[in-house]
């Protein structure tokens, strides 16, 4: 009888170990950006709305909304969540981070000014 006990103690401490994981809140995976475009507010410093496309190869196009023209002088690069670039040869530079389907982070010049961002996907037209 004390072997019975003995064996029912070791099955159930073993079954209180054993018990099915909580799961964990599902993590959205950043998008691959090449080829999208993407939207930013940057009315903070006066900038207004801004569309940036990451094309191929690291290179940026960017339109300032409300205005004709388009601008190419820029780069860009991905490394998974994180996301960065520049644009007029580096006197803003861009670091954000995917977030709850966006990308969320900052905004730096060549005068130290700063400034948060938030970059939405262009919705399909």
């Amino acid at each position: 009888m004390a072997r019975l006990l003995g064996v029912l103690m070791v099955l159930i401490v073993a079954s209180a170990g054993s018990a099915a994981p909580v799961p964990k809140a599902v993590k959205k995976k950043s998008p691959d950006v090449t080829g999208m475009t993407w939207i930013s507010d940057e009315n903070e410093v006066k900038l207004g709305v801004i569309e940036y496309t990451f094309l191929e190869g690291g290179k940026l196009s960017w339109h300032q909304q409300g205005r004709n023209d388009v601008s190419t002088v820029g780069s860009w690069k991905q490394d998974g969540d994180h996301l960065y670039w520049e644009v007029n040869q580096k006197y803003v530079d861009y670091n954000v981070n995917f977030k709850e389907g966006q990308f969320e982070g900052g905004a730096l010049n060549k005068t130290n000014k700063r400034w948060t961002i938030t970059l939405k996907p262009q919705a399909e037209k």
